[in-house]
């Protein structure tokens, strides 16, 4: 039997696109719903890469990863690596990237590049 949490997000997921296609949606709308869904997977992705299963709520927009995760520079090596496999980017070390929304931003800008 499915889990509730799978299911919800299946259903969220059909939902959103079935959204997507009935109404008129802007290129600006799209990117807005990406970069949401960019966070979503990110969260996910710093969950499972640190071990971090039941602290969700530490990640927002300020969550810096040195100080409030402890991340030496393997363990960001570690975790950035995760994200250009998930997203096909190349994060390095030039990116400055200090909080979580620098890293999203990272990102976005990123795919936008390649858009």
């Amino acid at each position: 039997m499915p889990s509730l949490t799978k299911y919800y997000y299946r259903s969220t997921f059909y939902f959103s696109r079935s959204l997507l296609q009935a109404t008129n949606v802007t290129k600006g709308d799209s990117d807005m719903i990406e970069r949401f869904d960019i966070e979503k997977n990110a969260r996910k992705i710093i969950i499972a890469t640190l071990k971090l299963v039941g602290e969700e709520k530490k990640i927002h927009d300020d969550t810096n990863f040195v100080s409030d995760f402890g991340l030496e520079n393997g363990d960001q090596a570690r975790l950035f690596g995760a994200f250009d496999k998930k997203f096909g980017t190349k994060i390095t070390d030039d990116d400055g990237i200090v909080t979580f929304k620098d890293l999203i931003e990272t990102i976005v800008r990123q795919k936008l590049k390649k858009k």
